[in-house]
């Protein structure tokens, strides 16, 4: 981290005993968030909005909401202004009932006790839910002939259509 980082930005963490920079990576990240760019609550809020107007479909993994919420957490921190996990939640909230097929899941995860309402719990449920969901067959598995047939039969109506159409002319 500290080789990614210019010195001059860095130098004022440096341990001169130890040699060390801060204890940690959030320690590093929040001294320079805090000297150097400070997050604004304005760029906090057009982040959580920008979130709110995602759409969800499950040809995605969850985790690309849930990375997307940890991101914003993480800049809260460094704004020292954590984000709660019930605030978690409910982003999440906004977010996946705009996908019709969770809609039956996110019912279930009310009927949950409150103390189960916890942003780990929401992701590892939601997950659970997508590969649940992943692995039921899809109509063209399970009726493969009928589909077919279907489609094959619309194509010989749209063609016998077309032709008798340019007979007449």
């Amino acid at each position: 981290m500290v080789s990614t980082v210019e010195l001059p930005y860095i130098v004022a963490m440096n341990n001169q005993q130890t040699g060390h920079y801060g204890n940690d990576v959030l320690d590093i990240f929040q001294y320079l968030f805090t000297t150097y760019r400070p997050i604004t609550p304005k760029q906090l809020k057009t982040r959580e909005m920008e979130i709110c107007n995602m759409h969800f479909h499950m040809a995605l993994s969850v985790d690309a909401i849930f990375n997307a919420i940890n991101e914003l957490m993480e800049l809260d921190e460094y704004a020292l202004i954590p984000m709660s996990s019930t605030q978690s939640v409910s982003l999440a909230y906004v977010v996946f009932p705009k996908s019709p097929i969770l809609l039956q899941d996110l019912r279930a995860w009310n009927f949950q006790e409150a103390k189960h309402h916890t942003w780990e719990n929401m992701k590892v449920h939601l997950r659970d839910v997508q590969k649940d969901l992943w692995s039921l067959p899809v109509a063209s598995q399970i009726y493969p002939r009928k589909i077919s047939l279907i489609s094959f039969e619309s194509t010989i109506t749209a063609s016998i259509t077309y032709s008798s159409a340019s007979t007449c002319t």
